[in-house]
């Protein structure tokens, strides 16, 4: 999100882009330093605490990236059906400000986000992007709420509606960029519909769905890949294996020693609707191609080690 010039109005803004934007501390709070020195965050739903800070010693700064990671796999929070705009965090007043504001931009966009956990339950995702009067791309999280099932384009266009009613920006859609998914695709027709019912969808829903260039991007590259899927499966294989436990992964440390070499990148593991951190993964596992070989001998149970032609 960018910021606004200095003036009145854009401290405003700064001010609420930044409590949207620190949803994580609506789920988490800061507990205060541990024994070692370290500042610590403690999930507010299960109570399980992390590492937030600089490590007095090392210089490591542990960010927040392994929060957003626990949101995902904490039961006590999905079972919360969490939904930012009705949380006490969120005042009412600044609710009304950032509504005020929404109604100012030139341009609107809606993107519409499904998550899944692994534990198989959705949640939507909803943000609004716009140009504002000054010019300035701006960004808002408005809803982060399970999605219960079932996840048909019908379902998903009343939870999708009601967000939209509860900000009033019902009038104020342009686009909506989702993903390929038949039942996302369902629920633009539905939405598309229901919108042009009331009147309130801007040329005439000409522009209303745009499909998602990234997603599109992905899906091409992946269908490339597929001419190496057999050297792409035991790579992937080999960082999973390697990575599942901390004994491997010390034994993989002493070969990466043994052969001579010398980075600090570590292994990467890729994700399947991220063509990028596909190209990450292999770019760390050429650099560790001598220590998987040592590895392959170390560990007899390893069986997915790329061979030299791979």
């Amino acid at each position: 999100m960018e910021s606004m010039d200095t003036s009145e109005y854009a401290q405003g803004q700064d001010e609420t882009h930044k409590e949207i934007l620190s949803t994580l501390w609506i789920i988490f709070t800061k507990i205060g330093k541990g024994k070692d020195g370290v500042e610590r965050a403690a999930c507010n739903f299960c109570s399980t605490d992390f590492a937030i800070g600089k490590n007095p010693k090392s210089g490591q700064s542990y960010g927040t990236s392994h929060l957003s990671r626990h949101v995902f796999i904490c039961k006590s929070f999905q079972l919360s059906l969490l939904s930012l705009e009705e949380s006490s965090s969120l005042t009412q007043s600044t609710k009304t400000h950032i509504v005020n504001y929404l109604e100012k931009p030139l341009l609107h966009m809606i993107f519409l986000l499904a998550l899944s956990t692994s534990t198989s339950e959705g949640y939507i995702c909803l943000t609004a992007h716009f140009v504002d009067e000054n010019w300035k791309l701006v960004s808002c999280l408005l809803n982060f709420l399970r999605m219960k099932p079932p996840h048909t384009g019908i379902a998903l266009e009343a939870t999708l509606f009601d967000c939209l009613k509860q900000w009033g920006i019902d009038k104020e859609i342009f686009t909506i960029t989702l993903d390929n998914a038949s039942a996302n695709d369902n629920m633009q027709d539905h939405l598309k519909t229901h919108l042009r019912v009331q009147g309130n969808l801007m040329c005439d829903g000409e522009f209303f769905h745009i499909r998602c260039s990234a997603h599109v991007l992905n899906l091409i590259v992946q269908e490339g890949l597929k001419v190496a899927s057999e050297a792409l499966h035991k790579i992937r294989e080999s960082v999973k294996y390697i990575k599942g436990s901390d004994g491997r992964m010390l034994k993989f440390r002493d070969c990466v020693e043994d052969a001579g070499i010398n980075v600090s990148s570590g292994l990467r593991f890729d994700v399947s609707t991220r063509w990028n951190s596909t190209y990450l993964m292999l770019e760390s596992a050429l650099q560790y191609r001598k220590a998987f070989e040592f590895y392959k001998v170390a560990d007899r149970s390893y069986k997915y080690c790329p061979s030299d032609e791979e």
